[in-house]
């Protein structure tokens, strides 16, 4: 089945899967691939989403409450003084974060989406794979995703317990009120990060389990990765599929959000190449 006009709309429910890297292991090929989640429930007439449990709503709003307050926060860091203290440690704060997998981004970036998806009151709305055909087959691609879906879950739940841990100790540092509490920050961050990754990675493994998730062929997708290749394959081990050059073509191609997912792309084929190189480097 090959991508309808319908299906790259930017309202559609669909995952992309954009894979990015191939690795050679012992136990078979290993894909990196971007996904972009897109699985908000369609409204009813009444303009009203499906619920799902009141404590499914209740963790979901109060993580919702807690990062933007903790985003108000840290944004307030940035608008200090040039060169002052606060300000260097916003900036240092923010090179840090940008080190955040590509993966956990994209994870917990479709937490709401994901979350509403979960109960669709009763009726079964099946979600489209889009994979370029070119590059992998309609079963690779879904058993790709169940593979990531059950590599992450244990990360971030492992995450999620880690920083909990540790952000109790963080917080006498805000009675210091000359130093802003960038462990409280980044501490706090991390963990509605985790918990949101892995209520995702679990409410997709539930959404895969039901066999609601479809493959589906994209043309779109074949002729960007026809047009923009990998200039020379990375090494005997490692295979890069596509150029940087594509991210325009994919964020405008497949209506995404230009700012956004341009950089999280970026991102992606940056740390891609950074664990490649790694890899090489200790010979594996």
């Amino acid at each position: 089945m090959t991508t309808s006009l319908v299906r790259i709309s930017r309202n559609a429910r669909r995952i992309l899967a954009i894979p990015l890297g191939f690795q050679q292991k012992e136990s078979g090929v290993e894909a990196l691939t971007f996904y972009h989640f897109q699985l908000s429930v369609p409204t009813d007439d009444k303009g009203i989403q499906p619920a799902t449990s009141r404590i499914g709503r209740a963790w979901g709003d109060i993580s919702t409450w807690a990062q933007t307050k903790v985003e108000g926060m840290w944004s307030s860091l940035g608008r200090a003084e040039a060169g002052s203290f606060r300000r260097k440690a916003f900036q240092a704060g923010e090179r840090l974060m940008n080190t955040q997998e590509f993966e956990e981004i994209a994870l917990k970036n479709a937490f709401a989406s994901l979350r509403s998806s979960k109960d669709t009151g009763g009726e079964k709305l099946e979600v489209p794979l889009v994979y370029p055909s070119s590059i992998t087959s309609g079963e690779a691609a879904l058993q790709q995703l169940r593979q990531f879906a059950d590599a992450r879950s244990p990360i971030h739940r492992k995450g999620l317990y880690t920083w909990s841990a540790v952000i109790p100790f963080t917080v006498p540092l805000k009675l210091i009120p000359v130093i802003p509490n960038f462990p409280f920050f980044f501490s706090a961050w991390k963990l509605i990060s985790h918990y949101r990754a892995y209520k995702t990675s679990q409410n997709l493994q539930s959404i895969l389990g039901k066999a609601l998730i479809v493959p589906e062929s994209s043309q779109i997708l074949d002729e960007i990765y026809r047009k923009y290749p990998s200039s020379s394959p990375f090494s005997a081990q490692h295979t890069i599929l596509l150029s940087k050059a594509a991210i325009p073509a994919l964020v405008e191609q497949l209506h995404l959000d230009g700012p956004q997912d341009s950089a999280d792309l970026d991102r992606a084929f940056d740390q891609v190449q950074e664990r490649y190189s790694s890899s090489n480097g200790n010979g594996n």
